[in-house]
């Protein structure tokens, strides 16, 4: 990676993982996670999933806080982003090609604003999120850089 990407881990993990530009910040609670994406500003949250899940709490907090989802083209991460857009399927067994769109995604202007006000949704429950990124096994998610501040909640 040529370190145009700052990622942050927002959860638990089963394992250390040694990444470079990856901020840790640990559990926490339900009620924070609202305040946690107020701090990090990220562009967009990652739902690499690597097996169909069956909703995805993760899609709905980064929704209920305005961000972006950038998610594996798998199951109900894939069926929400399809349906209401707010965000943009990969495939999580091609990095190569993901890092690419997420490069342009994320600089397209345009296009990142029409997926953020999609994604900017009201009135949703704030869902517990507990992350396991295991870069080679179950899913994994991690937010990006945020390009201007978020909406506020």
């Amino acid at each position: 990676v040529d370190q145009r990407l700052e990622f942050h881990l927002i959860g638990s993990m089963t394992r250390t993982v040694q990444v470079p530009r990856l901020v840790d910040h640990g559990r926490y609670e339900r009620d924070q996670f609202a305040t946690l994406a107020a701090e990090i500003r990220p562009s967009a949250t990652a739902v690499m999933s690597v097996w169909a899940e069956t909703y995805s709490h993760t899609v709905t907090e980064s929704w209920s806080v305005g961000v972006p989802v950038i998610g594996s083209n798998l199951g109900a991460v894939a069926e929400r982003i399809r349906k209401r857009g707010g965000g943009w399927i990969i495939d999580p067994n091609d990095a190569e090609g993901a890092y690419a769109t997420i490069l342009r995604v994320l600089t397209d202007e345009g296009e990142w604003e029409r997926q953020r006000a999609a994604a900017t949704i009201t009135g949703l429950p704030s869902a517990s999120l507990t992350i396991s990124p295991r870069l080679t096994g179950p899913s994994w998610s991690a937010a990006l850089p945020m390009k201007r501040k978020p909406p506020a909640v």
